[in-house]
């Protein structure tokens, strides 16, 4: 196909789409209105080889705000290709396209799915999706296009997308091509005109040449104005807007039928015949033909659908149109799409002009399928349009409480939502205490402002409001608990507990088993842990399908202190993804801290650093400061403190000190004197890190609802041994074994083993390291396994077994080395340099020590790959490649990228050569 003027253009689109058997590529075509980008995406579909497949989809205005419109484009063409996707991918796809009900999936899981999908078509042949006025594909669509074009490199699938000039789109494209459509140069402009019109003068064409300015459909257009142009050189805005002119010129002379079929069809956004011929009643072919001939719309016979020839065309029949008109066209449509909840609701609300708790009704219904369909957003829009509808005061303050809810709670808008809880207590008569209020008022408080003792007044006093016994059932109830119980564990008080308690109490015909879960194992494992570890496994294992971020992230909370989390990993970074790709912000924060929890335990703590500080990242951007302080104050200090970063150690107990003073919440208190108590462990200063250690958990007890009490057991009993504390520390063992504390998860086995050899008698205490080292599991606790290593062998030392000493101390240095663990190395290395040996050997990594993953990564890296290249292959982010790296550097005795070859060769994998 032959475009003037836009050889170049043609070339880099040929070469894109000739290509896609090798390889593919993403790129989106910028320009103004007008400016042919359209006719450069249909010349790509022709230049490719003749099995190419190719997949089209066109933003439409009018169905920018329906979750998944655009992709249903792509995907319903496939839809018999989904039977060879594993059966996640199937669900996900098919509940997110309304094929189906199932889960709500996620939009990491929908996008996920979608890139399976297009490679599964792409082993047959090629595959080129295109999509055409990326400015209107719905927000859902945008982010799963994004995500696909960024992982289409190794794969033999292109993406060629049109954007309009200065417009937005959710579609993330800043690391993709771009390609400009400049203004056509006035000698192809003068061929355009030459080929459509030959009878033009040669001033006739240089004028319409000059007010063109090198838009494509202005040079088509202008010269069928009736009064031909003005001479007046407009700017190229105002090109678009006397085309569209031209455009309404022609609506205008069409008979009445035709215009309202016209409306009919630009506001379905759909535009098919089935449609509008029930809307607008037979015969619906007669009526268009006007419009046909008059080069408006066309009528695809094979898919039974009518579009216009360019959007500005649409944009100037509703221009023309009076608000009566497009209120009856809406009430038409609404009954034409009876079955369909969400146009059906959009339709109802744009036909109407004042309160309707029928239409209201109606988008309520439409905001429970966005949020079944994975749209939060899309739930949260549905919600505030169902409040403006409502005829009674109590149920607007109520759906606006509930999308403010939805709002803070998954997509991370915390500013909307206390706009919104801003709204409903507007009038006369104040916001009562609804669940759902006191929900969103409650979650802003606790991650906003922080303001602990509000949030628990909030909370409690909606359950108390309830009255009587509290159904088991309710989804709302139950969310109220799974707040109040963050509440009550981030203000770290006894008291705030009770109200807590007394509500699980009242439930009928019982506490529902997630929530019983997270009262045992997260508030209070020690005493409450061991009867729900089986029901833990189970809710663990279900995770694997799972899609619902609520749930996972609730299950990992539950996971948290008993040592779990490693198994809800794939499900927790399902969560991470979807928060990246623009789902579930909030919760994908609350997932980071999950991770980096585990990472902490299992010694990896260079992920640790790359996680809390994306963490923070999305905290401050979405005014999250409770995950600020958690995520930066605390976890990222915490690697700190150990690796002798005293002094952000010090500020950041100082910073979390604050936070529990002026903010109510007792759990930063907590984390300061655990970063505090480690500290003095690093620097010898054990009576101050027994003190510090004591204000977490008092020697000899551990009370209720201080689950950071099983984190720094083994510090306190070290401690106050150290300190000459010793019947404190005696006890304090005693009262991890009388609670049975070592049956909670192996690494506590390990806690408690080490800390009864440290107090144990002379006769005993070999036999109590030896058994808690031999756990097959041990070693995977990096740091707790190198702190029994050091105590075991400083304890020999004393006993004067110098040689056994020797091989633990060794060991001990060389596992805090590979952590980054100074103070904690050269601890180590006082001790071995005692007993007489000088040198510590240097620790080199085994293939055994990496996970296939890791390997994978670390190959690609030594290869000379980018962390974006390595994503894309991996189909992971570059962040998670990042994060990878440099966990894995210190166990591989290296401290930088140029020395993975190297390293990686000693193992026995050698690398490819660069290219």
């Amino acid at each position: 196909m032959t475009l003037e003027g836009r050889d170049a253009e043609l070339e880099v689109l040929t070469a894109l789409v000739r290509g896609l058997p090798e390889r593919g590529q993403a790129l989106v075509l910028l320009g103004e209105a007008g400016a042919g980008k359209t006719a450069l995406l249909v010349a790509a579909t022709r230049t490719g080889p003749a099995e190419l497949l190719v997949l089209a989809a066109s933003g439409v205005e009018f169905e920018a705000d329906l979750p998944y419109a655009a992709l249903s484009q792509l995907v319903l063409p496939l839809v018999d290709a989904l039977g060879a996707l594993g059966r996640p991918h199937r669900q996900a796809l098919r509940t997110a396209l309304g094929l189906e009900d199932g889960p709500s999936p996620t939009a990491g899981a929908v996008a996920g799915a979608a890139l399976a999908l297009l490679t599964e078509a792409s082993r047959s042949r090629p595959v080129l999706v295109t999509v055409d006025d990326l400015q209107w594909v719905d927000r859902l669509s945008a982010a799963v296009l994004g995500f696909v074009a960024r992982r289409v490199g190794p794969l033999r699938i292109g993406l060629v997308a049109t954007l309009r000039t200065g417009t937005s789109t959710a579609f993330e494209r800043s690391d993709l091509t771009e390609l400009e459509i400049r203004p056509l140069p006035p000698d192809a402009a003068t061929r355009v005109l030459a080929a459509r019109f030959p009878g033009l003068t040669r001033a006739q064409t240089a004028r319409f040449v000059h007010e063109a300015r090198g838009n494509a459909l202005a040079l088509l257009e202008l010269p069928t104005a009736p009064s031909g142009g003005t001479g007046d050189g407009p700017t190229s805005g105002s090109v678009s807007r006397r085309v569209q002119h031209l455009f309404a010129s022609r609506v205008s002379g069409l008979p009445p039928r035709s215009r309202q079929v016209l409306l009919l069809t630009a506001l379905s956004g759909t535009g098919h015949l089935q449609v509008l011929h029930a809307a607008a009643g037979p015969p619906v072919l007669a009526d268009l033909a006007p419009a046909e001939r008059a080069d408006l719309v066309y009528v695809d016979d094979r898919v039974r659908r009518v579009g216009f020839c360019h959007p500005l065309a649409g944009a100037a029949v509703v221009a023309l149109s009076t608000a009566e008109e497009r209120h009856a066209a809406h009430r038409a449509l609404a009954a034409a799409v009876d079955g369909d909840v969400v146009r059906r609701a959009v339709h109802l609300a744009g036909a109407s002009i004042e309160p309707d708790e029928d239409v209201a009704t109606a988008l309520d219904e439409a905001a429970g399928l966005h949020l079944r369909r994975g749209d939060p957003n899309g739930a949260v829009e549905a919600l505030v349009r169902a409040a403006q509808l409502s005829p009674s005061p109590r149920d607007r303050r109520r759906r606006l409480a509930e999308a403010a809810y939805l709002g803070a709670d998954v997509t991370g808008d915390l500013d909307g939502a206390l706009a919104l809880l801003e709204q409903a207590r507007s009038g006369a008569v104040e916001l009562p205490q609804s669940l759902a209020a006191a929900l969103a008022a409650s979650y802003v408080l606790l991650n906003g402002d922080c303001d602990i003792d509000a949030a628990h007044g909030l909370l409690a006093g909606a359950l108390a409001a309830v009255g009587g016994d509290l159904d088991a059932t309710d989804g709302d109830l139950a969310d109220v608990l799974h707040s109040l119980l963050l509440v009550c564990w981030t203000g770290g008080r006894a008291e705030l507990w009770r109200s807590f308690d007394a509500a699980v109490a009242r439930l009928r015909p019982g506490a529902p088993p997630l929530l019983a879960l997270c009262a045992g194992t997260f508030a209070d494992p020690a005493h409450r842990a061991a009867p729900l570890l089986s029901a833990l496994a189970g809710a663990i294992r279900e995770l694997h399908d799972e899609r619902d971020p609520v749930l996972i992230t609730r299950v990992g909370l539950a996971s948290v202190y008993v040592d779990r989390i490693e198994d809800c990993r794939p499900a927790l970074d399902r969560v991470v993804e979807d928060g990246r790709s623009g789902g579930a912000v909030a919760l994908a924060m609350h997932a980071l801290t999950t991770l980096s929890n585990d990472d902490w335990h299992h010694g990896r703590w260079d992920r640790v650093l790359a996680q809390t500080s994306e963490g923070v990242q999305l905290a401050e951007r979405h005014g999250y400061h409770r995950y600020s302080w958690i995520l930066g104050s605390y976890l990222a200090a915490l690697v700190g403190t150990v690796r002798g970063d005293l002094e952000r150690s010090r500020v950041a107990a100082d910073e979390l000190h604050d936070w529990a003073q002026t903010r109510g919440a007792g759990v930063a208190a907590v984390f300061a004197a655990h970063l505090r108590c480690l500290a003095a462990l690093s620097t010898g200063d054990v009576e101050e890190a027994y003190q510090q250690a004591c204000a977490v958990s008092p020697a000899g007890d551990l009370p209720p609802h201080v689950p950071h009490a099983l984190w720094v057991a083994l510090d306190l009993v070290e401690a106050a041994e150290r300190s000459g504390h010793h019947a404190a520390a005696r006890a304090h063992v005693d009262a991890l074994l009388a609670l049975d504390v070592a049956g909670l998860s192996s690494r506590l086995a390990l806690v408690v083993g080490t800390a009864a050899g440290v107090v144990a008698p002379e006769a005993e205490y070999r036999a109590l390291f030896e058994s808690a080292l031999a756990g097959d599991e041990s070693p995977r606790w990096c740091f707790d396994h190198a702190r029994s290593r050091l105590l075991f062998g400083e304890r020999l030392q004393r006993s004067r077994a110098s040689k056994l000493a020797r091989t633990h101390l060794s060991a001990a240095a060389e596992l805090f080395a590979d952590l980054g663990a100074v103070p904690w190395r050269e601890r180590a290395e006082r001790e071995l340099r005692a007993t007489g040996e000088h040198h510590v050997r240097q620790h080199r990594a085994d293939p055994g020590a990496l996970t296939a993953q890791e390997l994978q990564i670390a190959m690609l890296a030594a290869e000379g790959k980018t962390n974006k290249e390595i994503g894309r292959l991996l189909y992971v982010s570059p962040r998670t490649v990042g994060a990878h790296l440099y966990s894995l550097f210190p166990r591989l005795g290296i401290t930088s990228r140029a020395a993975l070859r190297d390293a990686l060769t000693a193992m026995g994998h050698a690398p490819a050569p660069p290219r």
